[in-house]
């Protein structure tokens, strides 16, 4: 739980890195700061404005938004559709494009195939049959 807590919209004086997409801000950006006491340990954190409003969109449909907040970079790749369509921003800053999607959705399908033809084995062996 956050004891004290700030967020603000501010130029970038240095190069930093996004927090949300990993991407660096450059000088002169804009770029969401927010920072507080959270469980008892200090925090600052930089973003992309786009990936502050798309990492509260998500815990906010997660229902993630105190204790258990997840922030963008940790999105799994199943979420990544909806990141795409409602955020594509930031999707692209992440490097997240439909056809990665479908290569990731390809290889969970050979995954699942792989684990069936291996129980079907199993099954196989322990029944007698070959």
């Amino acid at each position: 739980m956050a004891e004290f807590y700030s967020e603000k919209i501010v130029k970038v004086r240095k190069p930093r890195q996004c927090e949300g997409c990993g991407q660096m801000l450059d000088k002169g950006d804009q770029a969401l700061v927010y920072s507080g006491k959270f469980d008892g340990d200090f925090g600052h954190f930089t973003l992309h404005p786009e990936c502050r409003e798309a990492e509260l969109a998500w815990n906010k449909m997660a229902d993630t938004l105190y204790d258990e907040f997840i922030s963008l970079s940790e999105l799994e790749p199943d979420d990544w559709q909806w990141l795409l369509e409602d955020h594509p921003v930031v999707a692209a800053r992440m490097n997240i494009t439909a056809e990665r999607i479908a290569e990731h959705q390809e290889e969970q399908r050979r995954i699942r195939e792989y684990h069936m033809e291996q129980a079907r084995k199993r099954e196989a062996e322990r029944t007698g049959r070959s």
